[in-house]
């Protein structure tokens, strides 16, 4: 992380802080795999509710849409990273 620049270091914060990663890891005794099968099979236990209402919907959407696969619009494929 030390190559990081400091708006590459902020988003992995804010990324820990929305996932509440070190709980996840602390709860599923620090095996990684667990953890991101758990995280992704249920969000919800995951996300904070302080998190969850400063979501603007308007900009997920469009960020949704910069990278969704135009043949099928509710996904995003590899292409769309």
């Amino acid at each position: 992380m030390n190559k990081l620049k400091s708006s590459q270091k902020d988003k992995v914060r804010q990324f820990m802080i929305f996932t509440q990663f070190i709980s996840c890891l602390s709860q599923n005794d620090w095996k990684f795999d667990v953890v991101t099968d758990n995280f992704f099979q249920n969000p919800e236990l995951y996300i904070q509710e302080s998190v969850k209402g400063s979501l603007d919907r308007k900009k997920l959407e469009q960020l949704y849409n910069r990278y969704k696969d135009p043949q099928h619009e509710n996904k995003i494929g590899i292409d769309g990273i």
